[in-house]
């Protein structure tokens, strides 16, 4: 199974996007290199002591990284696409255990339509989630009412 998220992955030519809460340092590693190749990639992954290396890491390249703290429940979702022509959903992180040592499952789809609707869910998650990251206007108004008030 590994070896079919790693082929997908890694031959990749225009862009990768990844949703994985968990992502190892040395994937984290081989996506960079990726990147320095031109691969346009997309992660969305937990803002978590666990994953800090490997954050920092992806932070240092072009990759565009999206990281959350999810206020209620966890991300859990695990989807991988490539080149609109493959995409790949399961059980398994972006880890050396995800990928070659836990039981996972996995579905590799080829089909254009399930491709898109995947992209489509993938790209909506994207951008709520990099909504709720921005500061809203009243949090931003009261902060800066905190500090006038102090001075």
């Amino acid at each position: 199974m590994g070896s079919i998220i790693d082929e997908h992955i890694f031959s990749a030519k225009d862009y990768v996007w990844i949703c994985s809460p968990w992502i190892s340092n040395s994937y984290a590693k081989r996506l960079s290199q990726l990147s320095n190749k031109g691969v346009s990639i997309k992660i969305i992954t937990m803002d978590d002591e666990r994953n800090r290396e490997a954050i920092s890491i992806l932070d240092r390249s072009s990759i565009e990284l999206l990281t959350i703290k999810l206020k209620y429940g966890t991300l859990h979702a695990k989807i991988y696409i490539m080149d609109g022509k493959y995409a790949i959903c399961g059980s398994a992180n972006l880890t050396e255990s995800g990928i070659n040592n836990n039981i996972e499952s996995i579905i590799l789809f080829d089909e254009i339509q399930i491709i898109r609707e995947l992209e489509r869910d993938f790209m909506r998650l994207w951008n709520d989630l990099k909504v709720e990251k921005k500061p809203s206007l009243l949090k931003s108004i009261i902060t800066f009412l905190k500090k006038m008030i102090k001075i």
